[in-house]
């Protein structure tokens, strides 16, 4: 071989490994954040920040001391966090957290209202990320604070003449002040916020125009951003925007029990004639309810060979292991979370959500009200 060509060669080779290397590196690289603020009213109580992209270490803990609270961690890029009271049932969601290298500072103070504790005000003394999303919440809210009924005559009505023109208004100013690079875990959030509202942004009633607005959006989203919750969740959801068919297929998932072990759905499924997938939280009063009822009959269910999955989306695994205890759940009880791909995979846009599968993984066509009606399922007279 020429002597030239084969350093040539050699050369290349090296280029091609030390980009490799550096790949590699920088896809595990991470910075250390740091978060802290004085807070009013939480003298003792626990703060806890979900950081779902670092499942399953993802939950920081800080108890409130001398009106102080600290948090310290790992972050690979921007990214969202979710700041909550730990060890409280409520029905209020988290606040939204962005993290980046800046040193944050967010003054809180905490109140009860209908007995739940609650972060009342939250104002942010030091971080641009954060100050920037506050006033962008502003506009956001103010632009799809809009009416929504369940009359399909008025939903048919806002459907044509209103919610065309919120889309119309949020596209603009998505396109004015999130479409920003170094604003990208901002934009990504308030992405995923009009994709997971079924109603001004339902996929079915938006026009090409529309869904291709939302699909660009997303083109132009940093891919550094690629191990967020958010983009793994705002990716499902633009792979299926144009998909806009009834049936569900099923979609394989492993997730978590209430003994941390892990649970396949596909194994589950084999194993019975029929299998109830069922999607609900805690603040869910049907999906409850559907606890408590099926409890009764779950014995005969599962001597008829149909068993249930309930797939819990709280924000925290204490509130589904909390209320889990409540209702001593008797069948599959998993835990998928809020920032589960699995929940933009079965669209669950409203709960509980409800699938059936037969052994073959088949969807089935049945609507029933309460546990006991899965009996027809055998036996239809």
């Amino acid at each position: 071989m020429n002597k030239h060509l084969f350093l040539s060669v050699i050369f290349s080779f090296g280029l091609l490994f030390s980009a490799c290397s550096d790949k590699s590196t920088n896809k595990d690289q991470r910075s250390e954040f740091f978060m802290h603020g004085k807070v009013i009213n939480g003298a003792n109580k626990k703060l806890q920040l979900n950081v779902p992209s670092l499942y399953p270490n993802n939950i920081l803990e800080s108890t409130i001391q001398n009106g102080v609270y600290r948090f310290k961690g790992l972050f690979q890029s921007q990214d969202v966090a979710y700041l909550s009271i730990a060890d409280h049932e409520s029905d209020f969601a988290p606040l939204p957290i962005f993290i980046s290298e800046d040193t944050l500072e967010i003054h809180l103070e905490l109140d009860k209202k209908d007995n739940q504790w609650m972060i009342a005000k939250d104002s942010t003394v030091k971080g641009n990320l954060n100050k920037f999303a506050k006033n962008i919440a502003t506009t956001y809210w103010k632009i799809n604070s809009v009416w929504v009924f369940k009359d399909s005559l008025k939903n048919d009505s806002m459907q044509k003449y209103i919610y065309p023109g919120v889309r119309r208004k949020t596209f603009d100013f998505y396109k004015e002040t999130l479409f920003k690079k170094q604003k990208g875990a901002v934009g990504l959030h308030y992405l995923r916020m009009m994709l997971e509202n079924n109603v001004v942004y339902d996929k079915k009633r938006m026009p090409l125009a529309d869904r291709e607005h939302l699909r660009m959006f997303f083109e132009q989203i940093d891919t550094s951003l690629r191990h967020t919750s958010d983009y793994k969740i705002v990716n499902n959801y633009i792979d299926t925007i144009d998909d806009t068919s009834e049936n569900q297929e099923f979609v394989e998932y492993t997730l978590l029990n209430l003994a941390s072990k892990e649970k396949s759905l596909s194994q589950i499924i084999s194993k019975n004639r029929f299998t109830l997938i069922e999607f609900w939280h805690s603040g869910c009063i049907p999906c409850r309810k559907f606890n408590k009822e099926g409890k009764l009959v779950y014995k005969e269910l599962k001597k008829a060979g149909i068993e249930i999955v309930s797939i819990n989306t709280d924000y925290d695994q204490s509130t589904w292991q909390k209320a889990s205890k409540q209702d001593s759940i008797p069948w599959v009880n998993l835990y998928a979370g809020t920032h589960s791909e699995i929940v933009p995979n079965y669209n669950v846009i409203s709960y509980p959500t409800s699938y059936i599968f037969d052994q073959n993984q088949q969807l089935v066509e049945f609507e029933f009200k309460k546990a006991e009606n899965l009996l027809k399922l055998i036996d239809p007279k």
